[in-house]
């Protein structure tokens, strides 16, 4: 199965490296147990409509899947080809959805910390709009941010006593907004999370280090899922991180997590996490409506 110096391989969950640091970043609040066989996460019935678009997807996994332990990688293939191919499957998947809410739990490096936050989200793609009310930490916080409206500025409403001081808006690059987020509002959500993915493993197509590995089985609590586990072999310049892992949910065919890993800095180190976003709780195309994404909005506190 090796071509070029690269390694596709199929199988159950048996995350590589053996132990995944304490710190994995599995969501502010969220206390995972991670083994060499399932994860646990718990999430909410998906929607009807998306099921037959996850079927095929689950077809698609399962014949290409096949056809890699039936031939492993023919001479010039990569074994990425696969899994952008699946990966674009569950894009193709995710564009029937027009708006959703959903939980988003994210831990990031900022600096030399990681970040950890979780907050409800509302988002619609057309046009993109964004809603997010803070958990923690920062309970309360309402951050309001719609492409096309208010100069391409976000509005920020504390909670709490900072309440008072109003509301703030700011660019979605405003360095008082970056020193909370490894990203602006602008690349939010769960579709642009998976075209990031695509993007890295289309630009990873000229490396011959990379090894893929297939979990078809893999669970996070109880939700089902397939993960697609990529890794480089050595370290090159322009390569940003060691290891990634996508997680797409069988019943409805979205990606529901992403796991970036930074390099070791030793030889049997274990990386350290960079970032982590997780979507539970997805509820998809529940109509939201320009009110949903208004300060005027009287369920808000703008």
């Amino acid at each position: 199965m090796d071509a070029g110096g690269c390694r596709a391989i199929c199988g159950i969950l048996e995350f590589s490296p053996n132990r995944v640091p304490e710190d994995a970043g599995w969501g502010s609040g969220i206390k995972d147990e991670i083994k060499m066989g399932p994860i646990v996460f718990a999430g909410r019935p998906r929607r009807p409509t998306l099921v037959l678009a996850a079927s095929l997807l689950a077809a698609a996994w399962g014949s290409l899947l096949i056809a890699q332990e039936e031939k492993g990688s023919a001479a010039g293939d990569h074994p990425l080809v696969p899994a952008i191919k699946l990966a674009e499957e569950a894009r193709e998947v995710a564009a029937q959805v027009k708006d959703y809410g959903a939980v988003l739990s994210k831990r990031e490096l900022i600096g030399r910390k990681l970040v950890d936050q979780q907050m409800r989200i509302k988002c619609r793609q057309e046009p993109f709009s964004v809603y997010l009310f803070f958990e923690k930490p920062s309970q309360g916080r309402e951050v309001l941010y719609v492409e096309g409206q208010n100069g391409g500025k976000l509005h920020v409403h504390e909670g709490g006593f900072a309440a008072i001081a109003g509301t703030f808006s700011f660019l979605p690059t405003d360095p008082k907004v970056m020193a909370e987020n490894r990203y602006p509002i602008t690349e939010i959500g769960l579709h642009r999370m998976l075209d990031v993915v695509i993007e890295q493993w289309k630009r990873e197509l000229d490396d011959d280090d990379i090894e893929v590995r297939y979990y078809p089985n893999a669970k996070i609590r109880q939700q089902g899922c397939r993960v697609i586990e990529t890794n480089h072999r050595r370290q090159e310049k322009d390569d940003k991180f060691y290891l990634t892992r996508l997680y797409i949910d069988k019943e409805s065919g979205l990606p529901v997590r992403l796991e970036q890993y930074g390099w070791p800095p030793g030889q049997g180190a274990d990386p350290p996490l960079m970032e982590m976003y997780m979507y539970q709780q997805i509820q998809a195309n529940v109509g939201l409506t320009d009110q949903d994404f208004s300060t005027k909005n009287r369920q808000y506190k703008f």
